[in-house]
């Protein structure tokens, strides 16, 4: 009798004891960014403007981390038709210029006469400058302008990245 009882048990506290084990191993993370801009270029290529994270992730409290209080830019003429990697579509590219304004305030800008479809700031691959990070403002906007020619056609883009947070779950044994 008390061995059908314990087998009825198993089930539910096995259950139990698993996602009070998930729950408790896992670390939440929350990125403070600004939302990716893309632009279409052409049949192949687009632009893409991004932001990552100026430094690692700082602990808020167990389990939970949070990302730097400041972004770096990134900037990619990428191939429309794949996820990631070098864009084989360009053959000749120079970014004239890739200007930022926060929210109001005056514009700054970034790169001129740049000759690669990949710049990532702060990385001394791209850039040997040592250019600051951009301030995380909650409900702030940046406004981005890139003037380019790709491949003998000019391009003026102008576009927008909103503030947001957004979190992620992972287990620690991912996370460490």
């Amino acid at each position: 009798m008390i061995s059908k009882s314990l087998r009825q048990c198993r089930l539910p506290l096995c259950l139990t004891l698993l996602i009070l084990l998930f729950t408790q191993a896992c670390t939440t993370v929350t990125h403070r960014e600004y939302t990716p801009f893309a632009q279409v270029l052409d049949e192949q290529s687009e632009l893409k403007v991004s932001t990552y994270p100026a430094w690692f992730p700082k602990k808020t409290g167990p389990g939970r981390l949070e990302t730097h209080g400041a972004v770096y830019f990134q900037l990619n003429v990428k191939d429309r038709l794949q996820p990631a990697g070098p864009n084989s579509q360009v053959q000749s590219i120079e970014i004239h210029s890739f200007t930022y304004q926060m929210d109001d305030g005056p514009k700054t800008a970034l790169l001129t006469n740049y000759t690669r479809s990949f710049w990532m700031q702060n990385n001394p691959n791209y850039d040997p400058r040592d250019l600051p990070p951009i301030p995380y403002q909650r409900d702030s906007r940046i406004s981005v302008e890139v003037d380019l020619t790709l491949n003998g056609t000019r391009h003026q883009v102008q576009g927008e990245m909103k503030a947001r947070e957004r979190r992620t779950s992972a287990p620690n044994v991912f996370i460490r």
